[in-house]
């Protein structure tokens, strides 16, 4: 179940009080001095009849884990943030970042800028900062407010209106999906019941889905591609892409003339099919209007230029061109550097 961000209540003064005096609280606070009960009252009780600050509470599976405070000098609206010790280091810093960046621009329209200071020793708030999309200023970290307008995805640039909703995916019957799923609207899915979408997937509109497909994490399919996955099936693996009107293909006719051929024809008189899994394999992109036949296997950390047709399994890490498709050189490896890095700051976020 996805957290959110609510405003907080005279209800939240003790746990915030137990939060605030926590010892690393205080030591990533400017200021390290221990708070009594009293102070944090009369403080607390200020805070909320105060119409320049506003104190929200992030909430996951019904318990406050989190909190987030807004103060706001005029067109600019300062961020703090701290997560309860036992949720630390599990990604709940950037999302609370992420609504409360959102909820604020909702409850105050006239903000232009968030920003957050950060103590220099303090890094796990600093990856936090630039993981949801702030710039670094001398520890000062800022982003524009209207990254966060009501109906964007944060830094994807796309208006979510365009994808369907939580409620509308339920109802696809997919036969598995996970968490930060984006299907265009205009998207065709034959066969929902065969397709299983991982974490952070997008599938553009105009793209069309049939048979047996599997998606791993963090992969986009863009617009007008076609994956036709039969019974052998089609898996595309973590981080692994299709740019637009690419074709992937586990069932194909025969175009010989032994076989007749098309859907709408009976399978008795269409013998010459070929079928064959294929996989995408991890960092693997395939560039627009390519082709991928059935039995493929597109090795780990492909690159296939635009135009290309894949008749044949490729190597790992080379980049491959033509009709059909031909190795041209390898593909650097940096890029699992950046991975290993993105996933560490994913998880301490």
């Amino acid at each position: 179940m996805e957290g959110y961000l609510r405003a907080a209540s005279e209800a939240d003064m003790e746990i915030l009080f137990e939060w605030a005096n926590e010892p690393l609280v205080r030591q990533n606070s400017f200021s390290v001095k221990e708070i009594s009960y009293d102070e944090h009252k009369k403080w607390f009780t200020r805070l909320l009849k105060d119409p320049h600050q506003k104190q929200y509470m992030y909430i996951q599976d019904g318990e406050a884990i989190g909190q987030a405070r807004i103060c706001l000098d005029g067109a600019k609206a300062k961020i703090s943030y701290s997560i309860c010790a036992d949720k630390r280091k599990m990604g709940y810093g950037k999302r609370i970042l992420w609504e409360v960046c959102r909820l604020a621009k909702q409850d105050f329209p006239w903000v232009e800028t968030f920003v957050g200071e950060v103590k220099p020793e303090n890094t796990a708030s600093q990856k936090a900062f630039l993981s949801a999309g702030f710039l670094e200023k001398s520890y000062t970290y800022e982003a524009r407010a209207n990254q966060w307008e009501a109906g964007l995805s944060e830094e994807r640039g796309v208006h979510m209106g365009n994808f369907l909703s939580e409620e509308e995916l339920k109802n696809l019957g997919l036969k598995a999906y996970g968490k930060d799923v984006l299907i265009g609207r205009h998207a065709v899915l034959y066969s929902p019941q065969s397709l299983s979408v991982g974490n952070h997937v997008r599938i553009d509109d105009f793209t069309i889905i049939s048979g047996n497909v599997t998606l791993g994490d963090y992969i986009h399919v863009s617009q007008f591609c076609g994956l036709y996955g039969g019974e052998a099936g089609i898996e595309m693996e973590d981080f692994s892409g299709l740019s637009s009107k690419c074709s992937v293909y586990a069932v194909s006719d025969d175009y010989t003339g032994g076989s007749m051929t098309n859907p709408m024809v009976p399978l008795a008189y269409r013998p010459g099919m070929i079928s064959g899994p294929v996989r995408i394999r991890k960092h693997a992109v395939i560039g627009c209007n390519s082709v991928v036949l059935p039995g493929v296997v597109v090795e780990e950390g492909t690159s296939v230029g635009s135009m290309t047709l894949c008749n044949k399994s490729t190597e790992p890490w080379s980049v491959y061109m033509g009709i059909p498709a031909r190795r041209t050189g390898e593909r650097k490896k940096e890029i699992l550097n950046l991975e290993q890095q993105f996933l560490e700051d994913m998880k301490n976020g």
